[in-house]
């Protein structure tokens, strides 16, 4: 049986204090020793942590999400792979570990004597570099790949929001403002629109003033999710069998009065998305950052010929790779996701958070049966103070 716990922990200075006070070198954390299925190769794995270097930090962390890019890391089949453990013993025969997780909100319990890194014992951090290894209670990480969230003492930013601050939406952001030059009243179609970052994409969209036409699988609740979307600030809430319909282009021209379409976001890949492309306006932007349906992307070659699109790809984790944790974008991009949050612009994820407690081996069963039943929803580690 899962260890779940939906409700989430005020956030609060005794909270801190406590972290604080019962700082540790003691340490767990999901692990692998070699590639394959999660449900058949992640464990549970206490250990000490060794002494701070001088370029290190040790973090306590609160919450990990796990997000399907995590799960293709452990299988082998990412472009990233997590490097081997310098901090956890070798198994008893003699392989390194892998801890996994990429992203996680974690507070910062120890600094190295001397330290000028400008971080303060119980500042909020998020991981600036990605495989850092955040599905574990506590370690010791690279100064230089922490990423502090700037709060002030009154902020009503939640944890929870701060543990996926990191992918999601930057994600959105990131490909609102960098491929068209988009104004007040533009039009932006996606696919995957109940997705996190499609849930971001539509919330951005809303406080900016674009208008979104959003593209989701047929479902027999979708009136409960056209409402729940437009709540949100979706313009309008589609099902791929419209889209596939004939009738809809004169639709959706209703919708938009005639103008242009300027920018579309893929994370589908296959027929559906060969039928969003079609709407986009000439010289428009197809952005592909996900293949939900694991099939290809095909587009009709008119579309390139005729109507002059221009059809990228965007990876958050390569976008990482060129600004580091001072780069003054990466600053201003993740003040203004913050400040969306915590005026309740942008709403925290619905989120089962996991509780990861008892012997290793309870923890390594209860990761494996949550995400073996993880079905879509979106699964947050915690690993309780013990």
């Amino acid at each position: 049986m899962l260890h779940v716990r939906t409700r989430l922990p005020q956030t609060t200075s005794v909270l801190t204090s406590r972290w604080l006070r019962f700082a540790s070198s003691r340490a767990r954390a999901l692990v692998y020793t070699d590639r394959g299925e999660p449900t058949n190769v992640l464990q549970g794995l206490s250990y000490d942590l060794p002494p701070l270097k001088s370029d290190e930090v040790r973090v306590r962390f609160r919450y990990s999400p796990q997000n399907p890019a995590d799960l293709n890391v452990i299988q082998g089949s990412y472009p990233e792979r997590a490097p081997p453990s310098e901090i956890v013993p070798k198994s008893a025969e003699g392989k390194p570990y892998y801890i996994a997780g990429s992203e996680g909100f974690a507070t910062v319990e120890e600094l190295p004597k001397g330290d000028s890194s400008g971080l303060k014992v119980g500042d909020w951090v998020i991981m600036g570099k990605s495989q850092q290894g955040t599905w574990s209670s506590r370690s010791n990480l690279p100064l230089d790949g922490q990423f502090p969230i700037a709060r002030s003492s009154s902020s009503t930013l939640s944890e929870i929001q701060a543990a996926t601050l990191g992918i999601n939406p930057p994600t959105a952001y990131r490909m609102l403002t960098d491929y068209e030059t988009l104004q007040p009243g533009d039009w932006v179609i996606q696919n995957g629109g109940n997705s996190q970052v499609g849930l971001a994409v539509i919330q951005l969209a809303k406080e900016w003033g674009f208008k979104t036409v959003n593209f989701v699988r047929d479902r027999e609740n979708i009136e409960d999710l056209r409402q729940e979307l437009q709540e949100l600030g979706a313009d309008h809430v589609v099902t791929y069998s419209e889209l596939a319909d004939k009738s809809f282009r004169k639709k959706l021209a209703e919708w938009t009065g005639g103008a242009p379409i300027k920018l579309g976001l893929n994370c589908v890949g296959g027929q559906d998305t060969s039928n969003m492309a079609k709407l986009l306006s000439p010289n428009a932007t197809l952005v592909t950052y996900g293949a939900m349906s694991m099939q290809p992307l095909s587009l009709p070659s008119s579309l390139f010929i005729f109507k002059n699109l221009k059809s990228v790809g965007f990876w958050m984790s390569e976008w990482y790779k060129r600004f580091d944790v001072n780069n003054d974008e990466r600053k201003k991009m993740t003040d203004e996701l913050v400040k969306m949050m915590e005026e309740g612009k942008m709403r925290a994820p619905k989120a089962e958070i996991v509780e990861l407690k008892g012997s290793d081996e309870d923890v390594g069963r209860i990761a494996r049966e949550a995400i073996k039943d993880v079905k879509g929803k979106k699964i947050v580690f915690t690993f309780p103070d013990e």
